[in-house]
């Protein structure tokens, strides 16, 4: 009380009960005898003491008595100071929005302070892009889903597009029946993934100058000064960055990262905007974190990060909800479709919400097209860029061309498709060139000796020595034109180079290849990779150019062929008649055209 001196005092009990009436005595009876007593039992047959009914205990009576002095005195009920907590899931439908791509709504935050619990949302012109940490199973993917349909719930203002690439454990592939959403990738799929981060640097350099020349700032700018209402915002989601950044960051692919990178620190201006998730500080590069102004922290994985994000280490514990998070220095609860955690019920509610969309008219966002693994020849143009056609190119999509002079080598395992495209490419020259003279070096097995007309064809040591000696007689004293001339042109072809190699054959057909180089015409060799290593004699001469086609390539067959790096490959993803071509140190990623159906492969 002060001071003065500390008073001893006994705090009162109101758990129990009081009463008027005095407490009964206990009776206890005990036989009296030298040393100590002896207590009377009670017999075990005898009947229990019957339980009083005490009624309502002190609290009880006191709460009572002051509702009913409340309510006699007429007294309001006073205000909560205090709001309920968070709730352990939303309906993200139900929460109120403008219906705009100004600002996508993912969530209900929790101000203490000012005694609110908001919306929180995400409002791409001025946050530019953003980023969601948390461990596994704190909803991180949950968070890039509400985000994407959020994107699609824009009927009042703005169409919004979205792209997701899925480095986790497949989580956003139900987004895919949405019609906003143009491609789910799965992060294996390093053809397509290339192919979106490839397009949409082409969109921000377009609109680059498009949005410059009438001086707009942002999308919404440009949409009221260009009188282009229907100028799409495009949102990219990234899942499990770490994973994205160990599989692009170094090696050939680094490009697509750097190109990935750009997207973050330029698109804002011009509508294109990037989501990642991340499960910890150091999975994103700090070249890109400072490009995604927005962040959200979920649950982690240790106190340190927690720390390194400026997250109180008291906010999350083991029962925090999934999707349980910080930003801006509140606590936010990811809000879902159909308001419930149910993965498999999300997903249903996803797919209502689509068929809802395309109901509507909602239109369909273009996908990010996948290479065919068959092409045919005849539905290809006969020639591009003065070329004759090889295939289509994974890049593009649209038809690529070989050079037709020098040294072309093709590579690749067993069953891969050498023969198949030595077929295609002879077919491809016959069609610019039927007066082509074909030449033949390989062994009586090969489907090429009984499919193709051959003006020489060589089948063994002997034959393959006069051959070559006379074809070099040929060239030298000039019966074949360049690849420019009208005359006729000469086109050899080389099976399995390594075979002729350390044999009488050898040396003619070095002194062939040598001179189809120097008066332009062209040489086809094909062969299995592992067994082109060398490089001295015929072998030397075949990789002189650097150009050929390594299919279902290995990281290292692109030192092996044509002394450039190759980046880590997955040959999974290199179907029969698929591989990189490589001209002057560029590669290329080509599916090969078929020409006419051969009896075998090889």
């Amino acid at each position: 009380t002060g001071p003065g001196r500390l008073v001893p005092f006994q705090a009162a009990y109101v758990g129990g009960w009081t009463s008027n009436e005095p407490e009964v005595p206990r009776v206890q009876v005990r036989t009296l005898a030298f040393g100590p007593s002896t207590p009377w039992e009670e017999p075990e047959d005898a009947a229990p003491a019957p339980v009083a009914d005490l009624g309502a205990t002190d609290i009880r009576r006191l709460t009572d008595s002051i509702i009913d002095a409340a309510t006699l005195a007429d007294l309001p009920v006073p205000r909560r100071p205090w709001l309920p907590e968070l709730a352990a899931a939303y309906d993200l439908a139900a929460l109120p929005t403008r219906r705009t791509d100004t600002e996508l709504v993912f969530g209900v935050g929790d101000n203490p302070d000012a005694q609110q619990q908001p919306v929180v949302s995400f409002n791409p012109d001025r946050d530019g892009s953003m980023v969601v940490y948390g461990t596994g199973g704190s909803g991180k993917s949950t968070f890039l889903r509400s985000m994407a349909i959020a994107a699609g719930l824009t009927a009042r203002g703005g169409p919004c597009e979205v792209f997701a690439v899925d480095f986790g454990a497949r989580g956003l592939a139900a987004l895919e029946s949405l019609p906003h959403v143009g491609s789910v990738i799965s992060g294996e799929d390093d053809e397509r993934i290339e192919r979106l981060i490839r397009r949409l640097r082409n969109v921000i350099d377009d609109r680059a100058r498009r949005y410059a020349a009438v001086n707009a700032g942002t999308i919404t700018e440009y949409r009221t000064l260009a009188n282009s209402p229907l100028e799409a915002r495009i949102l990219l989601l990234v899942d499990n960055l770490g994973a994205f950044r160990q599989a692009y960051e170094t090696g050939g692919r680094q490009a697509v990262f750097d190109s990935f990178q750009t997207l973050a620190v330029d698109g804002r201006q011009v509508g294109v905007h990037v989501v990642v998730s991340a499960d910890r500080p150091g999975a994103v590069p700090s070249a890109l974190a400072s490009s995604l102004q927005r962040r959200l922290v979920l649950r982690l994985a240790n106190e340190t990060d927690d720390a390194i994000l400026g997250v109180p280490k008291d906010l999350f514990d083991q029962e925090s909800p999934a999707g349980r998070g910080f930003i801006d220095n509140w606590e936010v609860q990811v809000a879902v479709l159909g308001g419930t955690s149910n993965v498999a019920e999300q997903a249903v509610a996803i797919e209502e919400l689509a068929e809802s969309m395309r109901r509507a008219g909602r239109s369909t966002t273009p996908p990010i097209s996948r290479l065919p693994e068959r092409v045919l020849l005849d539905d290809l143009p006969d020639q591009v860029d003065s070329r004759p056609i090889l295939g289509v190119e994974g890049a593009t999509l649209e038809a690529i061309g070989f050079p037709d002079t020098g040294c072309f080598l093709i590579g690749g395992p067993p069953r891969s498709g050498r023969t198949t495209t030595v077929a295609s490419m002879l077919s491809a020259l016959r069609r610019r060139r039927p007066d082509t003279t074909l030449a033949y070096f390989g062994h009586g097995r090969s489907p090429l000796v009984t499919t193709t007309a051959w003006a020489f064809s060589a089948l063994d040591v002997d034959a393959a020595c006069e051959t070559a000696k006379e074809l070099t007689q040929a060239l030298t004293s000039g019966r074949f034109d360049g690849a420019g001339g009208a005359g006729p042109r000469l086109v050899v072809v080389i099976e399995s180079p390594a075979d002729w190699q350390s044999t009488a054959a050898d040396g003619p057909l070095t002194d062939l290849v040598k001179a189809v180089r120097l008066h332009g015409q062209f040489v086809i060799a094909e062969g299995e990779t592992g067994t082109m290593s060398a490089s001295y004699g015929l072998l030397q001469q075949l990789k002189a150019d650097r150009t050929g086609l390594a299919l279902q390539p290995d990281q290292m067959d692109g030192d092996t062929l044509f002394r450039t790096s190759f980046p880590r490959l997955n040959r999974a993803a290199f179907p029969q008649g698929r591989g990189l071509l490589v001209q002057d140190g560029a590669m290329a990623r080509v599916q090969v055209a078929l020409a006419s159906p051969l009896r075998g492969t090889r």
